[in-house]
């Protein structure tokens, strides 16, 4: 036994030197060469699953810690570094529960609570991790990190205030931190304060010029202000870097503004649908520099954005490109690279004019005295603020007593089957009818009106020259701007935006009284908003 004793000693002696040298490989080697030797030794199977964590090998990392937890299931440490590398593979509440574990052994054991505070606000349990994060201030009150978790937990809450303090708290703990402005620059944004998020943005970006993160956010405030300039410079950001990468692998530059006569450019469709459908206006600009134009795009939007002037043709996703090309380069760089001229393309009341046919369930829409108005209450649910921008059915639903009306649901996806519950309003469903973006564009054309939440279908309206009555929440996209009920991006479009975050009824007693007057006065067209550029 003493041979084997001192074997161990000297085997974890080894793992230490070669650790403290920076040979991970020769540590982790020595250790496992311990375990075979030890398999008892809780150290050994705690200090391997370490190093598999710094080389970011959480699931083999975990494998270890538990079996160290095995042997020891009352060491702290253990069940904190288990927790760390269950967060690390995703396993959230597992790795919560062992940082709990880890509390309960040792209740100062300030990084644990720091952990379950960030663990729990990935688990949406925001009001469990701002405890946590409060423990975890009072036992480390000058731990910049954790008044910065906290504070992004009161954040998510709704305690804007306290959040704002929390990171205020923080800057100034750790000076040159970087992560701190940046929260509150996504606060004062989240507050519509898109000037002192502007503020913010710059410090951190300041203190870290490469944290991309804080370019592409400030590029959202400064195009929401009108400061389209730096703004086009800074959305470059969005690739994770300072210039765009190519979204085709193709043997071709990016275009930056190099003559076009005569050249081939192929553009990539980027982002939503909606995105798209705006930025191809911009085609027309490099057709008329004397390029050739292509356009690689999906095959739902393909025959949409073929229709558009400038565009010689479309390929869709997965297709070979037909030929050799000069350039390429994302739509939505093409503003940037155009510089002041690319305000040049927005005028236009239609840029496009698919051709398919509508399904016969509109044919009979337009009667003398009646007007029909399209209606979407809800966006793609896989993105992110899709919550925030949407209402509901119930909404729409409550204008179907307006005389004079036909109300057409244009609503697709699983979102469409909320219309059963109002099966005697009379709304017209033709969800069933809309398989892509040229069907929806052909219901469309039968259509007076279109009343949408910010989604695909009002960009696509609004591109045909379809009047379109956009319902914006408080914290709008930034193509929507400050203030304003109109857009320079669309003629036929007019805003209503929320006064109060997350209420949509003033948005709807609004859309509710401008409809009746429109019905009863039988204007061929709604009034469009009134806009600034």
């Amino acid at each position: 036994m003493r041979g084997e004793d001192h074997g161990s000693t000297t085997l974890f002696q080894l793992a230490c030197k070669r650790q403290a040298g920076g040979d991970l490989d020769g540590a982790g080697e020595a250790l496992e060469a311990l375990i075979e030797v030890d398999p008892k030794n809780v150290q050994a199977w705690s200090n391997r699953g370490i190093l598999l964590l710094l080389t970011g090998q959480s699931d083999r990392a975990a494998t270890y810690l538990r079996q160290a937890a095995v042997l020891a299931p009352n060491e702290a440490p253990v069940l904190l570094n288990l927790g760390v590398a269950l967060k690390s593979q995703g396993d959230l509440r597992a790795a919560a529960n062992a940082f709990e574990q880890a509390i309960t052994i040792e209740s100062g054991l300030a990084t644990a609570h720091l952990n379950l505070c960030s663990t729990l606000q990935a688990l949406g349990q925001l009001q469990a991790a701002i405890e946590a994060g409060r423990r975890v201030t009072a036992l480390a009150p000058d731990l910049a990190l954790a008044h910065n978790s906290l504070g992004t937990a009161l954040q998510r809450a709704g305690h804007y205030n306290e959040a704002r303090e929390r990171f205020e708290h923080a800057a100034e703990l750790e000076p040159r931190w970087h992560l701190p402005w940046f929260n509150l620059g996504e606060l004062a944004l989240q507050l519509d304060d898109a000037d002192d998020a502007i503020r913010k943005f710059r410090q951190c970006i300041s203190l870290n010029p490469q944290y991309a993160e804080a370019h592409f956010d400030l590029s959202l405030a400064l195009l929401q202000t009108g400061a389209f300039a730096e703004g086009w410079q800074e959305y470059e950001w969005r690739w994770g870097g300072p210039a765009p990468v190519p979204a085709v692998e193709v043997d071709a530059p990016l275009w930056n503004g190099e003559p076009l006569e005569g050249a081939t450019i192929l553009l990539t469709t980027e982002q939503g649908a909606g995105d798209n459908i705006q930025f191809i206006r911009f085609a027309r600009a490099l057709q008329r520099r004397g390029a050739t134009v292509w356009l690689r795009a999906p095959a739902a939007l393909a025959p949409v954005l073929a229709t558009c002037d400038g565009v010689a043709m479309v390929i869709v996703q997965g297709d070979p490109l037909p030929g050799s090309i000069n350039y390429q380069l994302p739509l939505m760089s093409i503003p940037r690279v155009l510089g002041e001229s690319w305000k040049a393309d927005l005028e236009a009341h239609a840029y496009l004019a698919p051709k398919a046919k509508a399904a016969p369930v509109l044919s009979d829409l337009r009667r003398p005295g009646r007007r029909s108005v399209g209606i979407v209450w809800s966006g793609n649910p896989e993105f992110v603020h899709n919550a925030e921008r949407s209402c509901t059915a119930a909404d729409f639903a409550s204008l179907c007593d307006i005389p004079g009306l036909h109300i057409v649901s244009l609503q697709h996806g699983e979102k469409a089957r909320d219309l059963a519950r109002f099966a005697d309003m009379g709304i017209i469903d033709v969800s069933g009818h809309m398989d892509d973006f040229a069907q929806t564009a052909a219901m469309i054309r039968h259509l007076d009106l279109v009343v949408s939440v910010d989604t695909s279908v009002p960009h696509l309206a609004a591109a045909l020259g379809t009047p379109v009555w956009l319902l914006l929440h408080k914290r709008p996209d930034w193509r929507w701007m400050r203030g304003q009920d109109g857009t320079m991006w669309y003629p036929s479009m007019r805003l209503f935006r929320q006064t109060v975050a997350g209420d949509w009824s003033d948005v709807f007693m609004r859309i509710r009284s401008c409809l009746t007057r429109w019905a009863a006065a039988g204007d061929a067209t709604p009034a469009a908003g009134r806009r600034n550029q």
